[in-house]
């Protein structure tokens, strides 16, 4: 069974000469996403698996516009994921295992918008950045292992959106979808292991869906 919660606000606050895109105005803005995951299941009636999970990330931003309907700025983050997984079995030792993951990170963005009305406008989002993160890993079994592992990566990302604004100063915001890079390097502080990992995708899960908010003036 799958739960999951997003939450994305955008546009906090926006102040300037002149509203919404228009050349001048400044924009402080955030975004948090909550997401939960569980799987209980049985497996031939001989041991059952739990899994859940906890996602959760939170980014301010601060941009402005340097021209007409274009929006450079610079976004941080942070994130933090945690995830449990316990096995039951009849014919051999149980198997619980725990893993904790924080991370920082910065990019700056450049946003464009496509006015198609006076209340509406079309945007696409471009950012890159650099993360840095700390996770613990532990397992209890017959050989119960503990490990920290420290990363670092970067990451491109491409993000359409799009914008109503039912008033001059009010707007409501949302976006779908993902294109994007991502490069990653892990060390184990135990050992000296390193790995890498690269992947390019196009995400389109229910998890890239957010709706924001924004007021201008």
């Amino acid at each position: 069974m799958k739960k999951l919660f997003t939450i994305t606000i955008i546009g906090l606050l926006s102040t300037g000469a002149f509203a919404q895109t228009s050349q001048g105005t400044k924009v402080v803005s955030g975004s948090m996403r909550i997401s939960t995951d569980s799987d209980n299941s049985m497996h031939q009636g001989y041991s059952s698996q739990n899994y859940s999970s906890l996602y959760l990330y939170f980014s301010p931003s601060f941009g402005y516009l340097f021209k007409e309907n274009l929006e450079a700025g610079l976004s941080v983050g942070y994130t933090y994921n945690e995830s449990e997984s316990t096995q039951d079995r009849d014919l051999s030792d149980d198997y619980n295992s725990a893993n904790k993951s924080n991370t920082y990170g910065f990019s700056p963005y450049l946003k464009k918008y496509f006015t198609i009305s006076e209340k509406v406008a079309l945007s696409t989002k471009f950012s890159a950045g650099l993360s840095f993160g700390r996770s613990n890993y532990e397992s209890t079994n017959a050989y119960p292992a503990t490990s920290e592992y420290k990363s670092k990566g970067i990451s491109a990302n491409f993000i359409p959106g799009i914008t109503f604004f039912p008033s001059e100063k009010f707007g409501i915001s949302a976006s779908f979808g993902d294109l994007g890079y991502h490069y990653t390097t892990s060390e184990n502080e135990n050992n000296g292991y390193k790995s890498t990992s690269k992947d390019f995708e196009l995400d389109l899960s229910s998890s890239t869906f957010g709706i924001g908010f924004s007021y201008h003036f």
